[in-house]
């Protein structure tokens, strides 16, 4: 055995807490503490603050635990420490100044990474102006399809080079993502094009767990948004401009016409994610299964997908019988040009920066320190993408190989010594075979489980998910999955050479293992274990939970190491489970932002949870993009009761998702709802759901002392479908929060007209429409606050103007996200999203 240090893990552990605090303020405060700590240890023990790992110092395996630097061709003597008597005289200030210099290269490497900001560059942002941009179209470049009152429309990068304004045209070397609204065939990756549209800012996520547009643009470098309403606008400006991205997205196109001849629904879409990329919209329930199993992985291009192919073209270079050198740089030129084809993400780059500097050292002949050269490629990726830190695909990513390398490495040391030749004699087949099936369970089942522990805490902090059954679907899925990968590298050279018999054929076996697949898939996602929504930890705790994790890497081999990891193991299944996010010690209510439309939350006291509406005007699917996400992050697992307001879509589009996934104990609504939207009531019913029909003056009782009490709409002559909203006053230890549906002026009028009480919150209805008699509703109800659930713009002048001469602060969740309003008996304690996340 051989103590080694690893000089790169130091590097990067510095270069990503300087990028760290660049991007988010708000973690100076535990980086800065935690370094200090570290170092202090390594002083204060007489040893270098460089993570050192047992390893192996003659391992056969060409990547292997073991080497002081990246590739060796023996095992180094342990070095002294630079803290200790027996180091190079200055060294360990050396490693401090190294290591703020790291922290220094991040900081600046983050705010390099920032997208200009378009004011700063003289252009106005999100007042209608019209610009001219020229540049090349650049991937990502897709189709989406037509969702709500938002048309289909096509997107694509644009690395402007000009942009032509009233005072003339000037340079602006900025990429933007166009918008386009109608079937625009999408241009090429090259194609030099003029874009005639409106520059928007790119907005940050309004909700909790929702999908961050703003920071994925920015990860790309990305300033802002074109929107250009009709293709007419789109026009080429010169020949188009041959690179690399132009090759591979003809090869990818190639590579999917293929695909769609021989494979249809689901089968089709799984075999592009696995072996192109994140090329294909895939079935929502299909996907939903994938995660909630635990094995999204397979679906993201990775190190198991790069090493399936790696050892395909391996076998096929050394039956050719070329010469190493050559077999080599064939199979790096390989690696680079998929990771081109399938799309450079995170995972991508990871798995063919690793495989490719495994191939120089195999070239050189040198054995390769896997965590070494793990850390190299992620301070390389980190230089040239320092945004891709906040990535979920790069933590993961990251963090699974980690887990995978330090369970192998321990397999590894610990595996007993095989039978001698003359025991072998004595055994039969079956025996054999079984030993050997033993063997690769056990170590399969601790591998698989090594990756899982690894990224729990991380899958908790992004989508608010735990599923320990991924450690068996793994176990039986990915060597299922190794076979579709090895089936579909034949199909696809197949295909591209013009063998489409051939291909035909390989399509027969390769199918039946994709329904396979997907019936495996969608099987463990619906077992015990699986999709268990459990709530963000938050950043510190998911901090603490991975330094858990560290503790049996820290220990000592044997016994101390068995209790370290069982500890730690305590540790993270307790943490996550118990400290779910149930329901406080008081109501909490949360209108969340989905643009024109309307979704409350009611957490209350003893976990369980109501819902008012669940309906977007802009995007049909906000139960499963919005809601379903916000209520795994807080660790929602059900729902109590679900109110819905009145008949338009927009208030009521999510819910046949949401009826269906968490199926609620009763649906409240109206009688004309039910004559609106027939649908909903038989899904309610499928779903096992009591359908209530509520009247002016029912009281429902949602638990630990809140109460709904019913305002509207009140019986007698027909009014509009707006005005017959339900509108119900929630109330708890006399705090009130008013939800008023989209009633108008005459429902507000006949609001008044029966009495209305306070309410400390007040929706504003009709998503802040100014309407007659808003003024004398404020007054009736003394608000402190006013909510307006309508995107950005919606909200008038003159409705702010109202609610300010009221005295009650107006919250626009389409411009300040969603909003929380906490009932305590000192006060209300309200925040809205964006404002909180907002940067200084």
């Amino acid at each position: 055995m051989a103590r080694t240090r690893r000089p790169a893990v130091f590097l990067l552990l510095h270069l990503a807490s300087g990028i760290a605090m660049a991007r988010e303020p708000e973690l100076r405060a535990y980086i800065v503490p935690g370094l200090v700590l570290f170092h202090l240890v390594g002083i204060r023990r007489g040893r270098a603050p460089l993570p050192v790992i047992q390893g192996e110092g003659n391992s056969p395996l060409p990547l292997r635990t073991g080497g002081y630097g990246l590739c060796e061709a023996k095992a180094a003597p342990a070095a002294p420490s630079p803290f200790s008597s027996g180091a190079p005289r200055g060294f360990g200030w050396l490693s401090l100044a190294a290591g703020g210099s790291f922290l220094a290269l991040g900081w600046f490497a983050a705010v390099r990474a920032e997208p200009a900001d378009p004011a700063r560059l003289g252009l106005a942002v999100g007042d209608g102006a019209l610009y001219r941009f020229e540049g090349m179209a650049a991937e990502p470049i897709r189709e989406v399809k037509p969702e709500g009152r938002r048309p289909g429309r096509t997107l694509f990068d644009l690395v402007a080079r000009s942009v032509e304004t009233r005072d003339g045209t000037r340079a602006f070397p900025a990429r933007l993502r166009v918008s386009v609204g109608g079937d625009l065939p999408p241009p090429s990756p090259g194609d030099e094009v003029r874009v005639l549209g409106r520059l928007e800012r790119v907005r940050t996520s309004g909700n909790e767990g929702e999908f961050d547009l703003a920071r994925e643009l920015a990860a790309r470098g990305v300033c802002g948004i074109v929107e250009v309403p009709d293709r007419a606008l789109i026009s080429p400006s010169g020949a188009p401009t041959s690179t690399p991205e132009r090759w591979s997205s003809a090869l990818r196109r190639r590579a999917r016409e293929g695909v769609a001849r021989h494979f249809r629904g689901r089968e089709r879409q799984i075999l592009v994610r696995v072996t192109i990329g994140p090329w294909e919209e895939m079935d929502p329930e299909v996907a939903a299964a994938f995660r909630d199993s635990g094995t999204s992985h397979l679906l993201a291009v990775s190190g198991l997908h790069v090493s399936v192919l790696v050892a395909l073209f391996w076998c096929a270079v050394r039956t050719a019988r070329l010469p190493r050198l050559p077999a080599s740089v064939l199979l790096a030129l390989l690696v680079a040009g998929y990771a081109l084809v399938v799309g450079l993400a995170p995972s991508v780059l990871r798995a063919a920066g690793v495989a490719i500097f495994a191939l120089v050292a195999h070239r050189v002949g040198r054995p390769v320190d896997a965590l070494q050269l793990l850390a190299v490629v992620a301070t390389l990726h980190l230089l040239f993408s320092p945004l891709d830190l906040w990535d979920a695909g790069f933590q993961l990513s990251y963090a699974a190989t980690v887990g995978v390398l330090w369970a192998a490495g321990e397999l590894r040391r610990r595996r007993p010594a095989g039978p001698t030749p003359l025991a072998l004699l004595g055994e039969s087949l079956r025996q054999r075979v079984l030993r050997a099936a033993r063997r690769w369970l056990l170590e399969s089942a601790v591998i698989s489980g090594a990756a899982w522990l690894a990224t729990a805490p991380l899958a908790a902090f992004h989508f608010g998910t735990f599923a320990p059954v991924a450690i068996l679907a793994n176990l039986i899925l990915v060597p299922l999955f190794v076979l579709v990968l090895w089936g579909g590298v034949l199909f696809h050279l197949a295909a591209l050479a013009g063998l489409d018999s051939l291909a035909g054929v390989i399509a027969l076996p390769l199918g039946a293992a994709l329904s396979l697949g997907a019936w495996l898939t969608i099987l463990f996602a619906a077992l015990p274990g699986a999709g268990m929504a459990v709530g963000s930890p938050g950043v510190a705790g998911t901090g603490l939970l991975l330094a858990a994790l560290l503790l049996p890497v820290l220990t000592g081999p044997g016994r101390r190491r068995l209790v370290a990891g069982a500890a730690s193991l305590a540790i993270l299944l307790g943490a996550i489970l118990l400290g779910a996010k149930g329901g406080g010690d008081a109501p909490e209510v949360v209108f969340l932002d989905v643009g024109n439309g309307g979704a409350t939350v009611l957490h209350l006291p003893g976990g369980r949870t109501a819902l008012y509406d669940a309906g977007s005007a802009d995007r049909l699917d906000v139960g499963r993009t919005v809601v379903e996400r916000y209520l795994r992050c807080r660790g929602v697992t059900s729902l109590d009761t679900v109110f819905v307001s009145h008949g338009d879509l927009d208030h009521w589009s999510g819910l046949p998702y949401l009826l269906e996934t968490y199926r609620p104990a009763r649906l409240v609504t109206t009688a004309r709802v039910l004559e609106r939207a027939p649908a909903l009531a038989t899904i309610a019913e499928s779903a096992g759901t009591r359908v209530v029909v509520a009247g002016l003056g029912d009281r429902f009782d949602l638990g630990s002392g809140v109460e709904a009490l019913v305002l509207g709409p009140a019986p007698g002559p027909a009014l509009s479908d707006n005005d017959h909203s339900l509108v119900i006053l929630v109330s708890w230890q006399g705090r009130r929060v008013l939800l008023t549906g989209d009633i108008e002026a005459p429902g507000i009028a006949d609001l008044l007209a029966r009495g209305v009480p306070r309410a400390e919150v007040l929706v504003l209805p009709h998503h802040g429409e100014g309407l007659p008699g808003l003024e004398e509703l404020l007054a009736a109800t003394r608000p402190r606050i006013a909510v307006s659930p309508a995107r950005r713009g919606w909200t008038d002048e003159g409705t702010r103007e109202v609610c300010r001469a009221a005295g009650a602060a107006l919250l626009v969740t389409g411009e300040d996200g969603a909003v929380r309003v906490r009932f305590a008996p000192a006060g209300l304690e309200a925040r809205a999203y964006r404002n909180v996340r907002r940067r200084p």
